[in-house]
């Protein structure tokens, strides 16, 4: 992965503990709200982590429910571009499953490792890789990624995935993609390093490399709020002492873009499901 990938997380690091912490289950990606709904007003930092947070848990299991529905999860899953593991604990813990966390970033692995072993859970473990090099060969019966995939050459992805699942296995996303890709994708690209693409980018990739698209569902008005809630705890954030006012000033600008993003429709959030099909 790009080296300004693993530095852009790499210091990151402690503004996500911060935010999104001390978990045992921390995430890193956007949460589901009720369409509409709005941080409390006055509010504090403990208020609005714990709103986001709960908000993240609510994606996951909303997107685990649907996807449920739609094929047999399995046993031994794999989590590619894992974060802080918020989303592997999730799995091993609330469905019984053995989970791989692959990430870039060293510091990310060892935090996971600690999370994990803070919650009890002997059945994560953490693999410090390229998120293209997948590994074991038809090992896994599901891989998933949650706003990852964005930063994934998306054939090379597939295509290790291919040999890493096994027949009929899946392939979650959950993820931002790009609708109207002027002005919003090189906006988006900029401030997250991502390369951010459309839904048919995806299903192109998947098909090339042996994987059918089973199901696609659009999350995008449950999480615009997401934006409300973040822009929130920027200008709480700001009143602290030695507030780095700069980053925060930045931070919320960018993020009032992705919610005129949102509300125009030039971005999407989507649940993806992939199956791997052939021996």
């Amino acid at each position: 992965m790009d080296t300004r990938v693993t530095g852009y997380y790499t210091a990151k690091t402690a503004q996500i503990m911060e935010k999104y912490g001390p978990g045992p289950r921390v995430h890193f990606h956007i949460g589901h709200f009720t369409p509409g709904a709005q941080p409390p007003t006055p509010s504090s930092l403990a208020e609005l982590r714990a709103g986001l947070v709960a908000a993240q848990e609510r994606l996951v299991a909303e997107a685990v429910a649907h996807w449920s529905g739609v094929a047999a999860l399995g046993h031994r899953g794999l989590d590619v571009g894992c974060g802080l593991g918020g989303t592997s604990l999730w799995w091993a813990k609330e469905l019984g499953c053995e989970v791989t966390a692959v990430t870039a970033v060293p510091e990310h692995a060892r935090l996971v490792e600690e999370l994990a072993g803070s919650a009890g859970l002997t059945t994560v473990r953490c693999r410090v890789s390229d998120a293209h090099d997948t590994g074991d060969q038809a090992r896994y019966d599901t891989a998933m990624a949650w706003e990852a995939a964005c930063y994934f050459d998306r054939p090379r992805w597939f295509a290790g995935l291919r040999r890493t699942l096994r027949p009929g296995g899946m392939v979650f996303v959950e993820d931002v993609f790009v609708r109207d890709p002027v002005p919003w994708k090189p906006v988006f690209d900029r401030y997250w390093r991502t390369d951010v693409a459309s839904v048919d980018t995806y299903r192109r990739a998947a098909h090339t490399a042996g994987f059918t698209l089973v199901d696609e569902r659009d999350l995008t008005a449950e999480t615009s709020a997401f934006w409300d809630w973040s822009i929130a705890w920027n200008a709480e954030r700001s009143r602290l002492p030695g507030a780095d006012l700069p980053r925060l000033r930045a931070s919320t600008a960018a993020h009032r873009r992705m919610r005129t993003a949102w509300n125009e429709g030039g971005i999407e959030v989507r649940l993806l499901a992939f199956e791997r099909t052939g021996a």
